[in-house]
C-alpha cells in the first residue's frame, strides 16, 4: 500500500471525492489501495485547508435554520438546489431530513443548524438579499469583505474537442463531453474556439448561424440538463449581414447570460510560416463580456484577445477573478506564446486564466496547437493537455487568490497619478 509521501495529487483528489460521497475510511482505503491512516491524513488536511470561515466568538451560527425558514420567497426547492455537498459542507442526508415531501421547510434541533459560518452558500450576495439574516450578521466581516465572497473551491473543466466538418456530429460530441465533465464534478465547463466548425476564413460563412440558433439551443439544453455553467467556446455568428467569432455562456437553468464577440481579429503574417486574416470575413466585437456566478466573476476573451494585456487589466478592475479564453493557436504561435501569454495574464492581474483549444488535427487546413491550459494567480500551470482530444480539470481555489493578493498587493500599489488603463465603453 502507498504511503503518504508517495501519494500523487490525482490520488489525493480521488480520496477527497470519495469522502464527499459519504464513503468511509475503510472503504476508501480498500478501493484505492491506501493505508487507512493515510486516508485519514489526506481528508484531515483537506478539511483543514478548505475551511471557509470561523465561527464568531459566541459560537452561534451566522446563518441558522430559523433565518432560512422565515425567508419569504425562498422555497424548499430553491433551498434544496443550493444545498449540495459540493457547495456547502452539510451531508446530503441532512438536507433530505430537513426538507419534507410536501416542499415545506423541516426543522432540526438548535444544536444542529443547517447553515453555519462554515457552511455558507457560495453566493453570499444571494444570501444577503434573500435570506432573513439578523443585521449583526450582515455587518460581520464575512459579508462585507469582498475578497471573501466565493471562497469555495469549484471544479473547472476544459474540453479539448476534435472538430470535424460535420456540424451535427461536433455538437453531439461536445454535449457528450460536457456530460462526462459534469460526472467528474465540474461546475463550469468550457468548449474550444470554433467547436462546431473547422477554423478558417473559407468556413465561417458556410457554418455561420444566428444566435439563438441550432448550436446555442444545444448548449442551452445541455447546460440545463447537467445543471452547470457552460462557456460555449465560440461559433461563427451571422447578424445583420456581418459575421462574428462569438462565444455564448449559459447558466444552470439554460439561460444565455453572456455573449462575447471576438474583439481583436487574428490578422498576422509570419513570412515562411503562416499568414491568416480573420478580417477578410469577420467583423470585430465592440464590448467587454463578463458574467457572475455563485463562485466568482468571470471575464471572456477569444484566442487573439489574450495578447492584449489591457483587456485582462480592465476585467480585473471590474472584479473578475477568472479569465477564460477559448482559443486555437497554431503550430507557429502555439509553442512560442500559448502558455507564456496565459501565465503573463495570470501573474500581471493575480487571477486564474484558462484557455481551451481544439484538439490537433494534422489533416486540417488550419492545425491547432492544442495544449489547453489552466494557470493559477501565482503563474503556475495547474492543468495542461497534450495535443489529443481530452478533458482537463482543475479545482479553482479563490482563497489562494485572496492570499496571493494580500501577500503581493499590486492592486493597491498602482500609481494612478502616473498611468491608467481605462475602459471607454461599458
Amino acid at each position: 500500500m502507498a504511503r503518504s509521501k508517495e501519494i500523487s495529487e490525482d490520488l489525493r483528489r480521488r480520496v477527497v471525492e470519495a469522502h464527499k460521497t459519504g464513503q468511509g475510511y475503510k472503504r476508501i482505503s480498500k478501493d484505492l489501495g491506501l493505508h487507512r491512516s493515510t486516508v485519514r491524513q489526506i481528508i484531515y488536511k483537506w478539511k483543514k485547508f478548505n475551511t471557509v470561515a470561523t465561527l464568531p466568538r459566541s459560537g452561534r451560527p451566522i446563518i441558522g435554520l430559523e433565518q432560512v425558514t422565515k425567508s419569504p420567497g425562498v422555497t424548499a426547492k430553491d433551498l434544496q438546489a443550493s444545498l449540495t455537498p459540493d457547495n456547502i459542507r452539510v451531508h446530503e442526508s441532512t438536507v433530505r431530513k430537513t426538507l419534507n415531501k410536501n416542499g415545506d421547510h423541516g426543522r432540526l434541533p438548535r444544536r444542529k443548524p443547517l447553515l453555519s459560518s462554515k457552511t455558507v452558500v457560495p453566493n453570499l450576495k444571494f444570501a444577503k438579499d434573500h435570506l432573513d439574516i439578523p443585521q449583526r450578521c450582515k455587518s460581520n466581516d464575512l459579508w462585507t469583505n469582498e475578497t471573501k465572497v466565493g471562497l469555495f473551491d469549484f471544479r473547472l473543466a476544459l474540453i479539448q474537442l476534435h472538430v470535424s466538418a460535420d456540424k451535427a456530429e461536433n455538437l453531439n460530441r461536445a454535449c457528450q463531453f460536457v456530460k462526462n465533465a459534469t460526472e467528474q464534478g465540474a461546475k463550469l465547463v468550457v468548449l474550444p474556439e470554433c467547436f462546431n466548425s473547422p477554423y478558417g476564413t473559407k468556413y465561417f460563412a458556410e457554418y455561420a448561424e444566428k444566435i439563438p440558433g441550432e448550436s446555442t439551443q444545444k448548449l442551452s439544453e445541455i447546460a440545463k440538463e447537467c445543471g452547470i455553467y457552460l462557456i460555449g467556446g465560440s461559433i461563427p455568428e451571422e447578424d445583420a449581414g456581418k459575421l462574428y467569432n462569438t462565444c455564448t455562456v449559459f447558466s444552470p437553468d439554460g439561460t444565455m447570460i453572456a455573449k462575447h464577440r471576438k474583439i481583436h481579429l487574428f490578422d498576422i503574417n509570419v513570412p515562411g510560416k503562416i499568414r491568416f486574416q480573420e478580417s477578410e470575413t469577420l467583423s470585430p466585437g465592440d464590448r467587454f463580456s463578463m458574467f457572475d456566478t455563485p463562485y466568482c466573476k468571470i471575464g471572456l476573451g477569444i484566442c487573439y484577445d489574450i495578447r492584449f494585456a489591457e483587456l485582462a487589466q480592465i476585467y480585473t478592475q471590474k472584479g473578475c477573478q477568472l479569465l477564460v479564453y477559448p482559443g486555437a493557436f497554431n503550430l507557429t504561435t502555439g509553442p512560442a506564446h500559448w502558455e507564456l501569454l496565459q501565465r503573463g495574464r495570470a501573474v500581471d492581474n493575480q487571477v486564474y486564466v484558462a484557455a481551451a483549444s481544439p484538439a490537433r488535427d494534422e489533416k486540417a487546413s488550419y492545425v491547432a496547437w492544442g495544449h489547453s491550459t489552466i494557470v493559477n494567480p501565482w503563474g503556475e500551470v495547474i492543468a495542461k493537455a497534450g495535443s489529443e482530444e481530452t478533458i482537463i480539470y482543475a479545482d479553482i481555489n479563490l482563497k489562494k487568490l485572496a492570499e496571493i493578493r494580500e501577500q503581493i498587493p499590486i492592486h493597491s500599489q498602482k500609481r494612478s497619478d502616473l498611468y491608467a488603463v481605462e475602459a471607454k465603453t461599458a
